[in-house]
């Protein structure tokens, strides 16, 4: 079994500006690193401020970024 290689973990630092779906960092990372995965964990926490989970119309917008952000 292999060991995780720690240094290609990326942790964007959110001191100075909380991280949201929609925010340039997170594209800026995976490129950066070249990632194959992305973990936001909890999900609710980078929806953004002022969008409501378990209303469709409103969270649909915001996922949809990150998926297109998926495709590149």
């Amino acid at each position: 079994m292999k060991e995780a290689d720690c240094s290609k973990i990326l942790v964007i630092d959110e001191s100075s500006k909380l991280l949201s779906m929609t925010d340039e960092r997170l594209e800026k990372a995976l490129i950066q690193t070249n990632a194959k995965v992305l973990i936001l964990d909890p999900i609710q926490a980078y929806l953004g401020g002022g969008i409501d989970m378990n209303r469709a119309n409103e969270a649909r917008n915001i996922t949809k970024q990150l998926g297109m952000l998926a495709e590149k």
